[in-house]
């Protein structure tokens, strides 16, 4: 089969990367259609309708070391600063850039499916994937130009989003393509469980009697292999990815970490909290208010190809929710199963989606009670600080749950459903 899959960014979709890869070693053709700019990988063909962003990107990363982050009054001006340039972009967003920021590629795709482009010749499938929202729309005019049936990917909720933040006018107008963009769609897959009931409610207003489906993220773990820990006389937490505007904590573990101290029970000149990623003034402020500010270290973002050396410095690595977490099967939960790595979870439900995936397996700890969270560190830091240990675990031991075969075999599933109807 020849499967087109619509991504705005080829290099950060690793969902739409593991489903790709899945297709391909199942003897699939799968051709990319992108946005970015000089993009290759010999398995697919890539075919990039790059564009300049109306919007630019919502918010800039700057990687700063520990003591800049925590530095001060002036940081506070600009922190005021930061947040009203945001608000006037959101603003602006919400009145002129329909369906988001990311527009501009509409038209440059069309421009390219003008050219009956033989890239999409005869294609059996295409899938769209957002965010962005402008993914979908692309997606449902290159179904449209090749003929084939249209799977649309929800990776996040849309008009639904706890992160929507364009005001209740704009939503009406966005609900409204939303449900015209699920009413073309032959299927309509999500990431979760929480995400597939909510979004099957919508669905079934224009389409009575359908069920979106449910396909979670897999992951290779072979790339992993590198993330093995070498002991170091050090006790590492590692944490990948985004804090969502401070809802996601790691203040039970900086807690845990200030009592520990106190009753001498760890030194915390031997443990780090290593991050990757953006930097949180939440968590920047938690820091400061338990005294365990040196502990942090902030070192960017990094490249998805380039997380497994960078966790093979890690010994614990953390998984922080917020009790309305829709997005509560982050894939970096299956990349930490992946590196073999101890997970724990903080603020977590005990029946959460995650947790109930991994219920049972070896190395998957959370803070269910302050007591329970001081008895799992406390374990952490004898085995690392004190024995030697490594706290990695064998995948024989603890496989990952999916993987891009797995993955690949549900959308093809749904592809053919799809097409019989």
């Amino acid at each position: 089969m020849r499967i087109v899959l619509v991504v705005h960014e080829f290099t950060r979709m690793q969902r739409m990367r593991s489903l790709a890869e899945g297709l391909v070693a199942a003897g699939h053709e799968v051709v990319y259609l992108t946005s970015e700019a000089d993009c290759s990988d010999d398995r697919y063909t890539v075919v990039s309708a790059p564009y300049v962003s109306v919007g630019g990107r919502a918010k800039s990363v700057v990687n700063l070391d520990a003591e800049a982050n925590l530095a001060s009054a002036a940081r506070s001006r600009g922190v005021m600063l930061e947040r009203l340039v945001r608000f006037a972009a959101r603003a602006y967003e919400a009145a002129f850039l329909y369906p988001d920021k990311y527009r501009g590629w509409i038209p440059a795709v069309r421009g390219w499916l003008s050219t009956a482009p033989p890239e999409i010749s005869g294609a059996d499938a295409v899938i769209a994937s957002m965010m962005p929202v402008t993914a979908l729309v692309v997606g449902r005019a290159v179904a449209a130009a090749a003929s084939a049936p249209l799977v649309v990917d929800f990776r996040d909720l849309w008009t639904g989003n706890a992160q929507y933040g364009l005001g209740p006018l704009r939503r009406l107008v966005d609900r409204g393509t939303e449900r015209r963009i699920m009413r073309s769609a032959d299927a309509v897959t999500t990431v979760t469980g929480h995400l597939q009931a909510e979004l099957t409610r919508t669905l079934r207003r224009v389409r009575p009697g359908t069920e979106v489906r449910l396909v979670h993220t897999g992951v290779d773990p072979a790339p992993w292999k590198a993330a093995k820990r070498v002991p170091d006389g050090m006790l590492r937490f590692g944490h990948t990815g985004v804090w969502m505007g401070g809802r996601r904590t790691l203040r039970p573990l900086l807690e845990s970490l200030r009592r520990l101290a106190d009753a001498g029970d760890i030194d915390l000149a031997r443990v780090r909290v290593d991050m990757w990623g953006e930097i949180d003034e939440q968590l920047l402020a938690d820091a400061r208010a338990t005294g365990t500010d040196g502990v942090l270290t902030y070192h960017g973002r990094v490249p998805m190809d380039d997380l497994p050396a960078a966790l093979s410095t890690v010994d614990v690595a953390l998984v922080p929710t917020w009790p309305a977490d829709v997005w509560s099967i982050p894939l970096k939960t299956f990349q930490y199963l992946a590196a073999g790595k101890t997970i724990l979870f903080i603020d977590s439900s005990a029946d959460s989606e995650m947790r109930r995936l991994v219920d049972g397996l070896p190395g998957i700890d959370a803070n269910d009670t302050p007591e329970t969270l001081d008895a799992h560190v406390r374990r952490y830091f004898d085995a690392a600080c004190g024995d030697g240990r490594t706290l990695d675990w064998d995948l024989a031991e603890r496989p990952v749950p999916v993987t891009p075969q797995t993955m690949a075999e549900q959308f093809l599933a749904v592809i053919h459903e799809a097409a019989s109807r």
